[in-house]
């Protein structure tokens, strides 16, 4: 993240100004259109004194080498894979869903050759009334959540909420069938990218 717009010269001042100004810039361009809560806006704040060693009195505060960071809150944890995210893809509907916590780490099927991310198919459903405006949303997910391995990593995308998906309830296929699409979408998204091996999707055992 930038602690201020490149095209603004800096100027001495309070190291809170410009961390909030481009906190407010950096969101603008990333989620357009959206408004950050308060509670979101204090986490990309801390966020970005954090990676440039400022305190929360604005004076630096860098860590000593190998020091472990404090546990973060919920909200600060979201907002750390939102950012994470947005530098990977450019694609809005991936990082709206990092955003809004759908799409995260997964921390129970850590690879040593990858990371692998978890996937809520519940915000894409929402208000869905036909299977097929759903499938459509998740295609657009899925070629943004490519984006996040990069040549050489093993991508593991795992799936939650997938007997939930529209279709589904009658259809005992139905989850499985979701989780062909989505590796299959990523096996053709993935051309070229260099991974070190097809896509694995996978379904959490507490969807």
């Amino acid at each position: 993240m930038i602690l201020r717009d490149p095209a603004e010269p800096a100027g001495p001042g309070p190291a809170e100004e410009p961390v909030a100004r481009a906190v407010a810039l950096f969101a603008a361009r990333t989620w357009p259109g959206e408004r950050l809560t308060d509670e979101e806006r204090r986490a990309l704040e801390a966020h970005a004194r954090s990676s440039a060693g400022i305190g929360e009195s604005g004076e630096t505060n860098r860590r000593p080498p190998g020091s472990r960071p404090l546990l973060s809150p919920p909200a600060a944890q979201r907002m750390g894979a939102a950012l994470e995210v947005a530098r990977r893809t450019r694609r809005p509907a991936a990082r709206q869903l990092a955003r809004c916590g759908a799409l995260r780490p997964c921390v129970t099927e850590v690879r040593p050759d990858g990371c692998a991310w978890t996937l809520d198919l519940a915000p894409l459903a929402a208000d869905c009334d036909l299977e097929l405006g759903a499938y459509l949303r998740l295609r657009e997910a899925l070629e943004g959540i490519a984006d996040l391995w990069k040549p050489g990593e093993r991508p593991v995308l795992v799936l939650r909420g997938a007997p939930a998906w529209p279709g589904t309830a009658s259809d005992p296929a139905g989850p499985s069938t979701v989780r062909r699409f989505c590796e299959d979408v990523l096996r053709r998204a993935g051309h070229g990218r260099g991974w070190r091996c097809g896509p694995e999707v996978l379904r959490s055992g507490l969807s």
